[in-house]
């Protein structure tokens, strides 16, 4: 089984997602590119792969796995949700930074 990941990291100053080669993006905080990763990776989840959502620091540079497919969504999932509506279209429809 297929394990996508859906990296969201800091790059030229600004939040970003990268998955698959590609960049998508730019997100105004890394909880709206967070919450965006992780409806992708739902997407991803629901035609049968097992994605997750790696985060990296912006100082060291490290990752931590922040949503696996099939966790429960944050607790603040509602919230950032209404707020990530624009970023989220993005990457819907593909546009890559």
């Amino acid at each position: 089984m297929l394990r996508p990941q859906f990296m969201v990291c800091m790059r030229d100053g600004q939040w970003k997602i990268q998955h698959d080669g590609k960049q998508y993006g730019p997100f105004t905080t890394d909880r709206e590119a967070i919450i965006a990763a992780i409806e992708a990776a739902q997407r991803a989840g629901c035609a049968g792969h097992e994605p997750r959502v790696l985060v990296e620091a912006p100082l060291s540079k490290s990752l931590h796995t922040e949503w696996t497919y099939g966790d429960p969504n944050p607790h603040d999932w509602e919230t950032y949700r209404a707020g990530a509506q624009n970023a989220r279209s993005r990457l819907r429809t593909g546009r890559a930074s």
